[in-house]
């Protein structure tokens, strides 16, 4: 899922969702984070989807 941080937060804290790339910010208006369960991590459709949101639709913005 693509979303704010504060609806979130709190499944970040219990470990329910992990953030997919945590060294991976995007210097947006809104900051958003890609997460899944722990699990789903490994997924192709997890990698799938990644992948094509770091090169298709954020290739402009410049990573920090």
């Amino acid at each position: 899922a693509i979303v704010r941080r504060a609806l979130v937060q709190q499944l970040l804290a219990t470990g329910q969702l992990i953030q997919l790339h945590p060294a991976r910010r995007w210097p947006l208006s809104w900051s958003y984070y890609i997460v899944t369960p722990q699990h789903a991590v490994m997924r192709p459709e997890v990698k799938v989807f990644y992948d094509w949101l770091l090169h298709d639709v954020l290739a402009e913005k410049p990573m920090r």
